[in-house]
């Protein structure tokens, strides 16, 4: 990695992540029991602290996983990873306003000598609670990772209330610097805190932007990637539109890649007893080598949720070459497809919206090559992880400065 400048620095990140991403950075010892611990995972955070690594930084990272029952500490030469306990149990982290959670966060944080030059947590709950505290003497930040009253209105249930209300108890603190990974989230707290927040985007991990092997397989499927089923993934829609494109495609196969795209699944039995799975092909929780295999196979990338703060698995797609559908009203979805240059906008409320959308780009081959190259010039020129890590360390620097 090449970046313009390395100033190193201790940097602590409290996020969720994919432990296994770290064990090429961890003595024998700690990758030897990090092999058994998967963590909960944000594949933006991986990628931002392993290029922060890669950058010569010091990193402590503190974390939360279901699988174990005491705190773990594991090392690296430059790598702390802090792993607590999660309670299974979501109703009882709500109700307690995550504090066993967020406090495991503040006394690893408190453990530390020397406490890192700057502190950085992901998302407006539990993880930001556990470094609030330290506001006054350290940065902090908080990146902004989704938008806590939208998704209240899309999955309305206690512990998204309770999940509100810690988020504003965040956003009322003073001394913390926000960081929005979409200007639609930047706009968003504009408008509701009156704060500017820094806005640096969601980095892309390198090897989805290498082109060696993009053109080696045939391009025969529809894809499409998510990790729930909730009301705001939209995934029915989506499956009902796919059974109107087979009545004019017959052959044609949609993969459906994420945790709960597996057959015991109960929505998934549902949609199987509505006759809604035909030429469907279920492949659940698959590793990023994978993933990029699949891409590399499928022709159109539907993303049909209503409601996205950023869009990974867009900008994934994008950068395999793959021509991407979204909402016209989805959040960040319309500045990732740039109006309509990097992919196709539609309204993902509307099935036959959706079923016109797809159909339109199996049939426009030259429309679909086009969008497909000004799509992954965007993603390289917009989100590579060089320039998101340069970024993010002049922030840094800049408020460590101060």
């Amino acid at each position: 990695m090449q970046l313009d400048k390395i100033i190193n620095m201790h940097i602590g990140i409290a996020s969720p992540i994919s432990i296994q991403k770290f064990i090429p950075y961890l003595y024998t010892q700690s990758a030897d029991i990090a092999i058994n611990i998967q963590g909960l995972k944000a594949p933006a955070v991986d990628t931002l602290a392993i290029g922060l690594l890669n950058a010569g930084h010091q990193i402590s990272i503190y974390t939360l996983s279901y699988e174990i029952v005491k705190p773990i500490i594991l090392h690296g030469e430059r790598l702390s990873i802090f792993i607590n306990p999660l309670r299974v149990k979501g109703w009882k982290r709500a109700f307690s306003f995550f504090k066993i959670e967020s406090n495991y966060i503040k006394e690893n944080i408190k453990s530390e000598n020397p406490k890192p030059d700057v502190l950085h947590a992901h998302w407006t709950y539990e993880y930001a609670l556990g470094v609030i505290p330290f506001k006054d003497e350290i940065p902090v930040f908080v990146t902004v990772r989704d938008w806590a009253p939208t998704i209240l209105k899309l999955t309305l249930n206690y512990y998204r209330f309770f999940r509100l209300i810690i988020n504003n108890y965040i956003f009322k603190q003073k001394n913390v610097n926000f960081i929005a990974n979409s200007k639609y989230i930047a706009q968003k707290i504009k408008k509701r805190w009156k704060k500017d927040a820094f806005y640096i985007p969601n980095p892309i991990n390198e090897e989805y932007i290498n082109t060696k092997s993009q053109q080696t397989q045939v391009r025969k499927y529809l894809i499409s990637v998510s990790n729930n089923l909730g009301k705001g993934k939209n995934i029915e829609k989506l499956l009902m539109a796919f059974s109107q494109v087979k009545l004019d495609f017959p052959n044609l196969r949609m993969i459906l890649v994420g945790i709960p795209f597996t057959e015991n699944n109960h929505q998934i039995k549902k949609w199987t007893e509505l006759g809604l799975m035909g030429n469907t092909v279920l492949k659940g929780s698959v590793e990023h080598t994978q993933l990029i295999n699949l891409y590399d196979q499928s022709v159109i990338m539907v993303h049909p949720s209503v409601e996205e703060s950023f869009g990974n698995t867009i900008i994934e797609g994008m950068s395999r070459k793959v021509a991407v559908i979204g909402g016209q009203n989805s959040g960040a979805v319309p500045f990732l497809l740039q109006n309509g240059k990097n992919g196709i906008l539609t309204d993902v409320k509307d099935v036959n919206s959706i079923k016109d959308s797809i159909e339109y780009l199996l049939m426009n081959e030259l429309k679909r090559n086009i969008i497909i190259e000004n799509a992954y010039q965007f993603v390289k020129n917009n989100f590579s992880q060089d320039l998101i890590i340069n970024k993010t360390i002049d922030l840094y620097e800049t408020k460590k400065n101060e």
